[in-house]
This record gives structure tokens, sequence and C-alpha cells, in this order.
């Protein structure tokens, strides 16, 4: 449920534009850690390869 309500607020922040896109799966990414969705190195693994 913590997932599916920072995934859901990320859209809603994506949809209305408040700040830069990128600003935004930033913040939802460390919002994730903080609730407990996973670990800082589980939420950020895939910016740590070579590809997405």
């Amino acid at each position: 449920m913590n997932y599916l309500g920072v995934f859901l607020l990320i859209i809603i922040f994506m949809m209305i534009h408040i700040v830069a896109d990128y600003v935004v799966i930033i913040l939802g990414l460390m919002l994730m850690v903080v609730v407990g969705v996973g670990s800082f190195r589980e939420v950020f693994s895939l910016f740590g390869d070579t590809s997405f």
C-alpha cells in the first residue's frame, strides 16, 4: 500500500507539473525509502547500472 500511495502521488505531481519530471521522480524514490517500500540500494539500483 505504501508503494501504491507513493506511485499515485508521483503520477499526480507529474500530471499537474508542480516541478520538472526528473525532480518528481527523484523525490518519489527518496519518499519510497523513507516510508519503507525498500532499502536505498533496492530503490536506486537502476541508477547504478549502465543500462535502464
